[in-house]
């Protein structure tokens, strides 16, 4: 008899623990599962190809993927600028890189790469994509909520072929 009721005693007790361990972690791991929830879902959505019939989805917290998708818009050449000239020409893929800057909950350095082409002197060219850096910085900063935006010109220097633009987001 006395080994029933030890028994059903630690059955009891264990069922008690177990129901305060559950009650007392289930929120952060319910977090945590709601969180990588999250994630994975704006990895698939970052990921498809019909990207014109869908808004921009970008998680707060996820400098990463904002990254991505402006990388991904700056493959088609979204930031133009006039020939030989330093005025920006708006376009709806600048309003989409705004859109995703303007998205993001964490602090960012965003930082601007200017390249040229090899028309036009070296000191010209320097000076160009500087002007050019400059614009896009002053842009930015007063269309997104960015505190810090560093703009470089490198002019022939260091060339990308496909790309006059190059813009990068640090964690702060």
């Amino acid at each position: 008899m006395r080994i029933i009721i030890l028994l059903i005693t630690f059955i009891l007790s264990s069922i008690t623990l177990a129901y305060f361990t559950i009650k007392e972690k289930a929120p952060f791991i319910y977090t945590q599962y709601l969180e990588d929830i999250e994630a994975k879902k704006a990895l698939l959505v970052s990921a498809k190809p019909y990207k014109k019939s869908r808004k921009v989805y970008i998680p707060s917290r996820s400098s990463i993927l904002g990254e991505r998708e402006i990388q991904k818009l700056l493959q088609g050449k979204a930031i133009q600028f006039s020939d030989n000239n330093a005025t920006l020409v708006v376009n709806p893929s600048l309003y989409k890189i705004v859109n995703i800057l303007n998205h993001l909950n964490e602090k960012v350095v965003l930082s601007i790469e200017a390249h040229s082409n090899t028309t036009g002197s070296i000191q010209q060219n320097l000076l160009l994509s500087q002007q050019r850096a400059d614009n896009l910085k002053n842009y930015f900063r007063e269309k997104t909520n960015l505190t810090l935006v560093v703009a470089i010109g490198y002019g022939e220097m260091l060339s990308l072929k496909e790309k006059l633009i190059k813009l990068n987001l640090k964690r702060i």
